[in-house]
């Protein structure tokens, strides 16, 4: 399945992207835009400051092999979601403070794309944090406020695999990117794309791509 025709097919349903290698993730997200979406169709939403200095070293460092890359680092519209709006990359579209609620927090962001993206294609990165601050039932609720006011836009929420079985009872369909491991001398890392769990017909249980920063292959 090419990721163009992945994406088509998870389109208006919750689809959570696992990974411990946020080096990975990125490198997906990549994929994904390349191959489906436009630069102007696109928003990062980013929560806490933690998450926007990950993604910054990370998109530094793959902007020098790639101009895709390249291009989101200068120019992605960016929802940031924590103390101050200081960003490093990209382009701030709006910023939501956080108040320590993030029911409350999760309902603006819902509310902001809404009314200003509606029809984009989100990136949310960063709830992995929230997980580890909030209890799973708040986790929850901020996820179902989020899921009832942006409606059937396309979205990918990232997390770590710590987080598969809380996510698997809430979103519809569940991706791993899992870094392969290598025993030669190879220049860059390998990553292995396998749907975990998926309730979409056209979208099964089974591996789906291999990758790394040369290109992607159909498993």
């Amino acid at each position: 399945m090419k990721v163009s025709d992945l994406v088509k097919a998870l389109n208006g349903y919750s689809v959570a992207i696992l990974s411990d290698d946020a080096y990975g993730a990125v490198l997906f997200v990549n994929y994904i835009t390349s191959a489906t979406c436009r630069l102007d169709d696109t928003v990062f939403v980013v929560y806490k400051e933690s998450t926007c200095r990950k993604l910054y070293r990370i998109m530094s460092s793959l902007r020098r092999e790639n101009l895709c890359v390249d291009r989101f680092f200068n120019s992605v519209k960016v929802i940031k979601v924590g103390k101050n709006q200081n960003l490093s990359f990209g382009k701030l579209a709006a910023f939501v403070e956080d108040n320590g609620d993030i029911v409350d927090v999760a309902a603006e962001v819902g509310r902001i794309v809404r009314s200003t993206y509606p029809g984009s294609t989100l990136f949310f990165f960063g709830i992995n944090v929230g997980i580890h601050i909030y209890d799973s039932s708040s986790v929850v609720r901020a996820l179902e406020e989020l899921f009832s006011r942006i409606g059937n836009t396309s979205y990918f929420i990232f997390s770590a695999t710590d987080a598969a079985d809380l996510l698997a009872n809430v979103f519809d369909v569940v991706l791993c990117v899992s870094k392969v491991e290598s025993f030669g001398m190879r220049p860059y890392n390998v990553y292995d794309v396998f749907v975990e769990h998926s309730i979409v017909r056209d979208v099964l249980q089974r591996p789906l791509y291999r990758m790394d920063e040369i290109g992607l292959l159909e498993l």
